[in-house]
């Protein structure tokens, strides 16, 4: 019986010491021991991972009114306010809201709302089309922007295009 414990410790030793040296290594390269049959390359990494890029500054919330004055051919009163939120580091939303009231023109008239950044005309991904009703009508809409954006100004246009309130 001790002779087949002997043989059994001894055979042991030997495949440890084979393994250690490749020699079992079912996926060439993978083995902890001294000796690589190549591939891989033991996890080591000559080139260091670039830094990631710095986060951009936070933005604040803006939120501001809209003065109006009339410049058309439809009268009445116009006010409004625009509110920048930032929405993720890379991109900012920018909610506009405008009110009408006391207007000289029917019902089921409509109005449009246009915002000028810095860039030009925003256009907006929600309705920005005021349904006058009773002679009255409000609408707000969202456009997402860069941050930094700012509102150059807002106006109101009749559906033959004219404007008929421009605000800032």
């Amino acid at each position: 019986m001790f002779l087949v414990a002997t043989l059994c410790a001894a055979l042991i030793q030997i495949q440890n010491a084979n393994a250690k040296q490749g020699a079992t290594d079912p996926i060439p390269g993978t083995s902890k021991g001294g000796v690589s049959t190549g591939g891989g390359g033991g996890g080591k990494s000559t080139t260091p991972a670039p830094a990631p890029a710095p986060a951009p500054a936070p933005q604040p919330i803006i939120s501001a009114p809209l003065t109006f004055s009339s410049s058309g051919a439809v009268s009445g009163n116009c006010t409004g306010s625009y509110h920048i939120d930032p929405y993720y580091p890379t991109l900012s939303l920018l909610t506009v809201t405008v009110s009408v009231d006391t207007l000289n023109v029917p019902d089921n008239s409509y109005l449009t709302v246009e915002v000028v950044t810095a860039g030009g005309t925003a256009y907006p991904f929600t309705s920005n089309v005021i349904a006058v009703v009773a002679q009255a009508g409000t609408v707000s809409y969202s456009i997402y922007v860069t941050p930094g954006t700012s509102v150059a100004g807002v106006v109101v246009k009749d559906s033959a295009g004219n404007i008929d309130f421009a605000g800032n």
